[in-house]
């Protein structure tokens, strides 16, 4: 008897949190950001976007020496057909730089895993960034490779 009620509380338990991480809405307001793609605005105008099995259209582009104007990332909600940026106190936005002697990020003091950036160009180059949307502990997406051009500056 004792065993049973201490399987049931383990149970309940259970199910609770997996419920509580099942959600599939993709809205800013609920527990998870299933977007399914993603666009990288500047200055408004879209640089770079993809819906999801989509080819990646587009570049981000820096000059070596430079730091970038502000960029912001924009999820694709595909239930509501729409593109959102998450809420910023239950989400955060993780940039990794394939070669960051080519390139990195930066956000301003205060705006750290917010959803805006900026590119430093360290060197002439080709890499790639991947944009991961973290919820609490884990990913709730991971974008594709988006290519990532430094040119020496004089292209640009």
């Amino acid at each position: 008897m004792k065993n049973l009620l201490i399987n049931s509380i383990i149970l309940l338990t259970l199910a609770s949190f997996l419920t509580n991480c099942s959600d599939s809405s993709v809205d800013s307001h609920s527990d998870h950001a299933d977007a399914v793609g993603l666009r990288i605005v500047s200055s408004g105008v879209t640089i770079v976007s993809y819906i999801r099995d989509s080819a990646v259209d587009g570049v981000i582009e820096a000059q070596a020496g430079e730091s970038s104007g502000h960029m912001d990332v924009e999820f694709y909600d595909d239930e509501n057909d729409s593109w959102f940026i998450p809420e910023e106190d239950h989400f955060t936005l993780l940039i990794e730089i394939g070669d960051t002697t080519i390139a990195d990020y930066w956000q301003h003091e205060g705006e750290e895993g917010g959803f805006e950036f900026h590119i430093l160009g360290k060197k002439a180059g080709n890499t790639q960034a991947v944009f991961t949307i973290i919820h609490d502990d884990h990913p709730d997406f991971v974008s594709k490779e988006i290519p990532l051009i430094v040119s020496d500056g004089s292209s640009i």
